[in-house]
């Protein structure tokens, strides 16, 4: 598909991925990852930039596990 330059050139397009977590992925408390787009421009050039928190930066995304992940063993007992 074309997609025109300007405001009118906006791609409201939502595109998914799957990735399924490794045990490297738990032992480093989570998954980082980053999008790359590529386009050409007018004079049949290549551009291209990498996802990141803004325009000047091409900062990864790092999704933390969190630290709340636990297990317990709670025992009782009546004395007779």
């Amino acid at each position: 598909a074309t997609l025109p330059p300007g405001p009118s050139g906006t791609d409201n397009t939502t595109f998914t991925g799957t990735y399924t977590i490794q045990q490297s992925d738990i032992d480093n408390s989570g998954v980082t990852n980053q999008a790359t787009a590529t386009g050409t421009t007018p004079n049949d050039g290549d551009i291209t930039d990498l996802s990141g928190s803004s325009n000047a930066l091409n900062d990864p995304t790092f999704t933390d596990f969190g630290d709340d992940n636990g297990i317990a063993v709670i025992k009782t007992g009546v004395f007779n």
